[in-house]
């Protein structure tokens, strides 16, 4: 993501070969990058309870020592992978830990019909309304996908100062729906943009955003406003009260987070048309340097901070190492 311009991760970690310190391993990373990072560990009980127990434990441990240093750029809060794989008495316990540390949630939910199905089920109309029930939607929580949200779903999330999480490749990858993005503002939700692991060029998935809520409503005006609005205001909103400095923007006091486009445009550039030439004109290959707190991560297209030649090698012998085993 670096070579794709990202400054700023919301990581939603699953490893449930190795749980413990899981965590430690990937703020290692971010240090040595240099970028910002929102952690966290999915927790789950498809796996069976002792995992669950696992991953609540990593989340706790893991969020008490970096509440316990002052940093801007690395900061967790607690994952949960989806109402269909969490019990009644694991939601009940991961509300009363985030209460006793403060702490918001990363989840999916709606993302596939199963979530619904299952939350029905139980009894609700939908997973959004079963969480409530658990005091999951809290401030800054981040709700990924809300493909099959029901009545009176969206009001809960902009209720409860909650953010929705558009990822439209993923959507489309997985054959689940598409978001009711059009709705959701209009009610006054925070809707922001993600990719779900899908790409790393977050200029793909600008043009995805903008494809699929044109093709959802069948409506070509879309899009010049609503997604603008979820990339540039929301994501850096989210951004911002997440790790302290403000983000997002380019201002005598705001972070240094900055990256340098190398996009020769066909045409002139202007305040009125700028958008249209991110969408049409500029990709993740074109990123040239990548600064975060003012530190030049990547220059000339040529990372700085670690070799990214050796990790692409070892990463390719360590799955390779993997096949053979599998």
């Amino acid at each position: 993501g670096l070579k794709q311009g990202v400054t700023t991760v919301f990581d939603h970690h699953a490893s449930y070969g190795q749980v413990r310190y899981s965590l430690d391993l990937i703020a290692k990373a971010v240090e040595e990058l240099g970028i910002r990072a929102d952690l966290c560990y999915e927790i789950s009980d498809r796996n069976g309870p002792e995992q669950s127990q696992d991953s609540i434990t990593e989340s706790e441990s893991f969020l008490r020592k970096i509440r316990e240093k002052d940093m801007d750029h690395l900061n967790g809060r607690i994952g949960l992978h989806a109402s269909f794989t969490l019990e009644d008495e694991t939601l009940e316990q991961v509300s009363d830990l985030a209460d006793e540390l403060d702490s918001s949630f990363h989840i999916h939910v709606a993302e596939g019909r199963t979530d619904l199905e299952d939350s029905r089920l139980r009894g609700y109309n939908g997973a959004v309304k079963r969480l409530d029930q658990y005091n999951i939607w809290r401030p800054g929580t981040m709700a990924i996908h809300g493909v099959h949200l029901q009545e009176g779903e969206l009001e809960i999330l902009r209720d409860n100062d909650c953010y929705l999480i558009n990822n439209p490749e993923s959507n489309m990858g997985n054959a689940v729906g598409a978001a009711p993005l059009k709705e959701a503002l209009a009610k006054g939700l925070k809707v922001g943009l993600g990719t779900d692991g899908y790409t790393t060029d977050m200029f793909e998935s600008i043009k995805f955003a903008n494809l699929m809520l044109k093709h959802q409503n069948r409506d070509p005006r879309l899009g010049w406003t609503e997604i603008p609005q979820m990339v540039f205001k929301t994501n850096a909103q989210l951004a911002t009260e997440t790790f302290g400095p403000q983000l997002g923007v380019l201002k005598e006091g705001a972070a240094a987070d900055i990256i340098v486009v190398d996009y020769k445009p066909p045409t002139a550039i202007n305040s009125d048309n700028t958008y249209a030439h991110i969408l049409f004109g500029i990709n993740g290959g074109m990123v040239d340097t990548t600064i975060v707190k003012g530190r030049i991560l990547m220059e000339n297209r040529e990372v700085q901070v670690v070799d990214d030649e050796k990790i692409t090698y070892e990463t390719g012998e360590q799955a390779d190492d993997f096949w053979r085993r599998f």
